[in-house]
């Protein structure tokens, strides 16, 4: 399958994606690993840490599923009616790779759902690695630039007590469309462009405001969460590391 017909696919036959710079570089990782699924590709998984990637995301096959469906088993019914599907064939994907289509996946994503399934594919492929096979992704410059991925690596080594260079990101819950989503506070500027709003979706929508703590230089203030971006401007950092406890009576 050449690019264009695989564009074509993504953009009109499936709608899952965006014309724009990230889905030109997922069309390029796609061709430059057009190793398609054979014996011989067996083999070669068996043998090096390679990962199976469906070249249509299998979110484009959730459609065809009855409402009935778990929500645990969509993911496993989605891929058999993939499997099935001429235009959607497997190619052999390095880790890092497979995490960088999925990051493209992400970036072209045509909405919020789509945005969604490739952060949960991000969060299995990486919670899928061993310690050392993290502390390898790390040192891949096409992986640690993108701070994105750098820190879901980071904060997957935190939870298997490993310590590391790079300091790790608060996350920040935002929400659009009645959907929402944990990022990393460093990337909340980006998905602030796209229409995210800061918060959960049942506070956007209650009378109660969310706060939390901020500081500098010594000095605590409680905020509403709204106010983060402006107060994260001028210099404040999030959290309330360090803040004195109040001694109970």
């Amino acid at each position: 399958m050449n690019k264009q017909k695989l564009k074509d696919l993504l953009l009109t036959t499936y709608q899952v994606c965006l014309d724009n710079e990230y889905l030109d570089q997922y069309l390029d990782l796609v061709e430059t690993n057009c190793l398609s699924y054979s014996k011989m590709s067996v083999e070669l998984f068996k043998q090096e840490n390679v990962n199976y990637h469906h070249v249509i995301p299998l979110s484009a096959y959730y459609k065809f599923l009855s409402p009935d469906v778990p929500q645990r088993k969509r993911a496993h019914k989605a891929r058999k009616i993939a499997d099935c599907d001429p235009n959607c064939f497997m190619i052999l994907l390095s880790v890092s790779d497979h995490l960088l289509a999925h990051y493209y996946l992400m970036q072209c994503a045509i909405n919020s759902v789509e945005i969604k399934n490739n952060i949960s594919a991000l969060t299995f492929i990486i919670a899928d690695q061993t310690k050392e096979q993290l502390q390898i992704l790390l040192t891949d410059n096409k992986i640690s630039q993108i701070s994105f991925l750098a820190v879901k690596i980071k904060t997957q080594l935190q939870k298997l007590s490993i310590d590391t260079e790079i300091a790790i990101d608060p996350q920040v819950y935002i929400h659009k469309d009645n959907s929402e989503l944990t990022i990393p506070q460093s990337e909340l500027s980006y998905y602030n462009n796209l229409g995210w709003q800061l918060g959960r979706v049942k506070s956007s929508n209650s009378k109660f405001q969310p706060r939390c703590y901020i500081h500098r230089e010594g000095v605590y203030k409680n905020i509403l969460l709204s106010k983060l971006p402006d107060y994260l401007e001028e210099g404040w950092e999030y959290g309330a590391a360090g803040k004195p406890r109040k001694k109970q009576k």
